[in-house]
């Protein structure tokens, strides 16, 4: 669904928020501790202490971002089809862009969004208005620089690379759920998100015109994503 956050240990080792990886931070963050993520070990089921860690979130290109829902939905729900995605708005209302509303169930909320630009937009903007320290980078440039990014996050953190940096070819979520299955690997992801002219798949004239006006300003300046042309 939306990117992961990632909590970066001292000695820059990660691991996924004790709070829910997916989960926004305002409705869970010192109030939600996942049953994967939150305890100390899976033998060791004392509670994390959300404000131990430095969390580190990914922020994705809402129009790719919007492909990747189309493949993997988790548990956001909104009126569209494999040959209709991401369906941004009412096909039957032609005298207006009317958007298509989204309901995404998260661990503590059940949260309705005005469409899926607008859960996009909320999501992130909710990082931005928190005040504990933390960092938002760009998928992009973790897939593309990895190994730079990461170390500049470990540095920022005063933490120290305990090993040499290795790529992970085989997709991270290869874990058996069908809810991952397709997900796609380190060269898959290259390929995917290399190609400017995937950027736009299942999007219509429309959904275009209409993201053109519903996406956040300012966190689109901000993680300098481009609007089409």
């Amino acid at each position: 669904m939306l990117q992961s956050s990632l909590f970066i240990l001292i000695n820059c080792e990660t691991r996924a928020s004790p709070r829910g990886k997916h989960n926004p931070v305002s409705t869970h963050r010192l109030k939600h501790t996942a049953k994967m993520w939150g305890t100390v070990s899976a033998t060791d089921s004392t509670p994390i202490d959300h404000t131990a860690f430095f969390p580190v979130t990914m922020i994705k290109d809402p129009y790719t971002w919007m492909g990747s829902q189309c493949r993997h939905q988790y548990t956001c729900q909104w009126n569209h089809g494999p040959d209709n995605c991401p369906n941004l708005v009412k096909k039957n209302v032609l005298d207006r862009l009317e958007p298509e509303k989204v309901s995404v169930k998260f661990a503590k909320v059940f949260i309705h969004y005005d469409s899926l630009l607008d859960l996009w937009n909320k999501y992130y903007q909710d990082w931005e208005v928190q005040t504990f320290p933390h960092l938002t980078t760009r998928f992009e440039d973790l897939l593309f620089h990895g190994e730079e990014v990461t170390r500049t996050v470990c540095d920022c953190v005063g933490g120290v690379f305990r090993e040499k940096f290795r790529y992970i070819e085989g997709s991270a979520k290869e874990n058996g759920m069908p809810i991952h299955k397709g997900a796609n690997g380190l060269v898959k992801a290259l390929i995917q998100y290399g190609n400017p002219q995937k950027r736009l798949t299942g999007m219509t004239d429309r959904d275009l015109e209409y993201a053109s006006t519903a996406l956040n300003r300012d966190l689109m300046e901000k993680y300098d994503y481009r609007y089409p042309k």
